[in-house]
C-alpha cells in the first residue's frame, strides 16, 4: 500500500511515519505470536481464559498481550501515515521510488486509461523516466483509443510477444447484481430451504447470460493497428484467448476440489473416524442402465459438439438434458444422505455432477444462440472452444465418479 499510494493519490507521504509503524508493528506481530508458541509448549490448550492451576502461563500471557496493543499502535500509525498523504501530502513527481519498473511511467495520480500507449520491445531496459515522454507522445502500442473502446494487448506467456488485442467491456452493475443473488442462494442453502434456493438459481442464470451477452464482440472485428509495423487480431478472431486461458485454470482448480471429495468419499468409506461406513445400501447392478444412459448421454454430447455446427449445439443441449433427466432418476435410489457421513458425501457428488450438467446444457444453449445470430463464422469460434472444454470435464468427471460408485455398490 505504501509502494503504490503516490500512484493513487499523486501526493508524497509524510517522512518516517511508515518506518516507524513497519518498525513497530514488527516487533508487536512477534512479541504476541511468538511467546503463544510458548505458552503452547507448555501445554495451555487453545480458547481457555482462566487457569487457575497453570499461574507459569500468566507471565507470558500478560507479556503477549501487551506486545499485542503494541502491534495495534503501530497499525494505527499505518492508517494515520496513509490518510496524511492523501489529505495533507504534497503533490509526488513521476517515480519517486526510483524503480527500474515502466509502472512508473504513469502520470501521477494515473489516469483512468494507465498509459497513452503502451511499453513495447524497444523500451525494455529502459527506466521510467527514460520513457515517460515517448509512451505520452504515443510511440508505443495501442495509443490513444481511435476506435472509442477499452482495448487490451494480450501477449505471449513466455518472451511477452503480442498475440491479439482483447476488447474489454465497459461499465456494467451486472458484477454487483449477480453477486447478490449468488448470496441469496447460499444464504438459502444455509437455511436449508433448498427449494427456495433452487428457484434462486434462475435469476443467477439468466443475469450470467445477460452479462454473457453483453460481452460479445460483433462489429468491427478487423485487425487493430497495434503499432506502426504491427496489426493483430481481435480477440473474437484469436487462437488462444484470455476466456480459454482463464477456463483452464478454472477447471485445473475445479479437478482439484473433485480430487478433494473423491479422496474424502475414500477416506469415509475405508478408514472413517466415527462409527463405521453401513454396506451400501442401494442396488448397484439395478442403477447400471440409467448410470449407463447418464455416461453415454454425456460422451455423445462431447461428441456431437466437435462438429461446431447448429446441429452440434441443439444435440448437445438435448444429450445434456437425457443425461440430467438420468441423474435425477439415479439420485433418489441412493442411500438415505444422514445415515452416515459417506451418503452424505455421494449426494454433495450427485449435486456437484448435477451442476456441471446445468452449465453444459447452458454453454450449449448459448452457443446455438450465437449460431443463431449469425455470431459464429469460419474466422470466429465464438464460445465453442469453452463449451466443448467444459464439456470434456463433465464427462470426464462424470465417468470417474460413476466408477467409483458402481466399486462400491458392488465391493461394500
Amino acid at each position: 500500500a505504501t509502494y503504490w499510494m503516490p500512484l493513487i493519490t499523486g501526493k508524497r507521504r509524510a517522512k518516517g511515519l511508515g518506518e516507524a509503524a513497519f518498525w513497530v508493528i514488527l516487533i508487536g506481530f512477534h512479541g504476541t505470536f511468538f511467546i503463544m508458541h510458548l505458552t503452547g509448549l507448555l501445554g495451555m490448550p487453545r480458547r481457555i481464559d482462566v487457569y487457575p492451576d497453570n499461574p507459569e502461563w500468566v507471565w507470558l500471557n500478560l507479556t503477549s498481550s501487551i506486545f499485542s496493543y503494541l502491534m495495534t499502535i503501530g497499525f494505527a500509525m499505518f492508517a494515520l501515515d496513509l490518510i496524511l498523504q492523501a489529505t495533507l501530502g504534497k503533490r509526488e513527481a513521476r517515480d519517486p521510488w526510483g524503480a527500474p519498473a515502466l509502472d512508473w511511467a504513469m502520470p501521477i495520480p494515473s489516469p483512468n486509461y494507465n498509459f497513452a500507449s503502451l511499453p513495447v520491445a524497444r523500451h525494455l531496459g529502459q527506466s521510467a523516466s527514460e520513457v515517460i515522454l515517448s509512451l505520452a507522445r504515443g510511440e508505443g502500442a495501442l495509443p490513444g483509443a481511435p476506435r472509442n473502446r477499452r482495448e487490451f494487448l494480450v501477449t505471449s506467456v513466455e518472451g511477452a510477444r503480442p498475440d491479439h488485442v482483447a476488447i474489454l467491456p465497459g461499465n456494467t452493475a451486472l458484477p454487483l447484481v449477480l453477486s447478490g443473488s449468488i448470496c441469496v442462494f447460499v444464504l438459502l442453502m444455509l437455511a436449508g430451504l433448498y427449494a427456495l434456493a433452487g428457484l434462486a438459481l434462475l435469476p443467477v442464470a439468466a443475469l450470467i447470460w445477460v452479462w454473457a451477452r453483453g460481452m460479445v464482440v460483433t462489429r468491427d472485428l478487423d485487425a487493430v493497428e497495434v503499432a506502426p509495423d504491427l496489426r493483430l487480431p481481435v480477440h473474437p478472431r484469436a487462437t488462444h484467448t484470455l476466456g480459454q486461458s482463464g477456463l483452464v485454470a478454472f477447471l485445473v482448480a475445479n479437478g482439484t476440489l473433485f480430487a478433494s471429495l473423491l479422496f474424502g468419499l475414500g477416506f469415509l468409506s475405508v478408514v472413517t473416524p466415527g462409527p463405521a461406513a453401513p454396506p451400501a445400501g442401494f442396488d448397484a447392478p439395478a442403477l447400471l442402465p440409467a448410470l449407463g444412459v447418464l455416461a453415454a448421454a454425456l460422451a455423445l454430447g462431447a461428441l456431437v459438439l466437435r462438429l461446431g455446427t447448429p446441429l452440434g449445439a441443439g444435440l448437445g443441449a438435448g444429450l445434456n438434458l437425457v443425461a440430467l433427466g438420468a441423474l435425477l432418476w439415479i439420485v433418489p435410489q441412493l442411500d438415505d444422505p444422514t445415515r452416515h457421513a459417506r451418503d452424505a458425501l455421494r449426494a454433495v457428488m450427485a449435486g456437484y455432477v448435477g451442476l456441471h450438467v446445468l452449465v453444459a446444457i447452458a454453454m450449449a444453449l448459448f452457443t446455438l444462440d450465437q449460431h443463431r445470430r449469425g455470431e459464429v463464422t469460419v474466422t470466429e469460434a465464438a464460445a465453442w472452444p469453452a463449451c466443448r472444454m467444459w464439456q470434456n470435464f463433465t464427462a470426464g468427471i462424470v465417468a470417474i465418479t460413476l466408477a467409483v460408485l458402481i466399486a462400491q455398490g458392488v465391493v461394500g
